[in-house]
């Protein structure tokens, strides 16, 4: 069900190319092998990068960990496909293209958000690329005791992971918090409300900051949600530095406006709920 293309492992730069041809793939990908082929446990050690393309198909890919000098890339064509990203050492790259996809990343995925997985095993960046249809990326660090400060922007994932997590070309964003006391800084999500972003908190008290590094809301792009989970939970809204005058709602679990794209903010599971706006004229 492949075709392999591949140039003799030497001191040049060798590719392995994989094409899935047939029905519903299944391939798993560790640091030294790829199995789910015609050629059981092919070694991949000689080879500086890997390219896997999966056909048009229901297929699934599980990185359950990657060669620290083989950069990989995942290509998922059509279909609707399941990509499982364990852990990573090299640049990888998922490429969702066509249909609708799901992404998982974490240690431990099969139940989402139960204190059992982390992000720990992300160890060099890690790229998603949702293509088109309707895809969602999973990440799950429920599973991590330590106090970890996150932080989300329109197209980035750090602190939550020792290498960074960007995104793009998603219909929805889920991630989940650690049982250590977080902080977590929500400084920006897409512009024009297409990628809705949902952070949760777990047994630990958090800290959500909602603020830019200029400290200001305003680049709050698309529906963002804020669930604070079982601990003591403080949330920080901070438009303190905005100066032009504006209009804003705050709802028993909403805050709109305030130069805030999509549906604003959404918020539940908090302690505490602090505020600050800006110079102008608010109302």
């Amino acid at each position: 069900p492949f075709q392999m293309v591949t140039s003799v492992a030497d001191a040049g730069i060798d590719v392995l190319n994989v094409n899935t041809t047939r029905a519903p793939s299944v391939l798993t990908l560790t640091d030294a092998t790829l199995t789910g082929l015609v050629k059981a446990g092919l070694d991949y050690t000689a080879i500086e990068t890997v390219n896997l393309n999966s056909a048009g198909f229901a297929d699934t890919v599980n990185i359950v960990s990657t060669n620290a000098a083989t950069p990989v890339n995942v290509r998922t064509g059509g279909g609707k496909d399941t990509v499982n990203v364990v852990g990573v050492s090299s640049a990888t790259g998922i490429f969702g293209q066509g249909d609708d996809d799901l992404v998982h990343v974490g240690s431990d995925t099969a139940v989402l958000g139960n204190d059992a997985g982390t992000l720990n095993l992300i160890a060099a960046t890690l790229t998603i690329d949702g293509g088109t249809g309707t895809d969602i990326v999973n990440l799950d660090d429920g599973g991590d005791a330590a106090a970890n400060t996150g932080i989300l922007t329109s197209a980035l994932v750090t602190g939550l992971s020792p290498a960074g997590i960007s995104y793009l070309g998603l219909e929805k964003l889920n991630i989940w918090l650690g049982t250590g006391d977080n902080l977590f800084n929500a400084k920006a999500t897409l512009v024009g409300g297409s990628t809705p972003v949902t952070v949760t908190g777990s047994s630990g008290n958090d800290s959500f900051n909602v603020r830019s590094d200029g400290r200001t809301v305003n680049d709050i792009g698309s529906r963002l949600e804020l669930i604070g989970g079982a601990g003591a939970n403080t949330l920080n809204f901070d438009d303190g530095l905005e100066t032009a005058s504006q209009s804003g709602t705050l709802g028993k679990t909403t805050i709109a406006g305030f130069g805030m794209g999509g549906a604003g903010l959404v918020y539940a599971g908090f302690e505490t709920l602090n505020l600050v706006l800006g110079s102008g004229i608010d109302q």
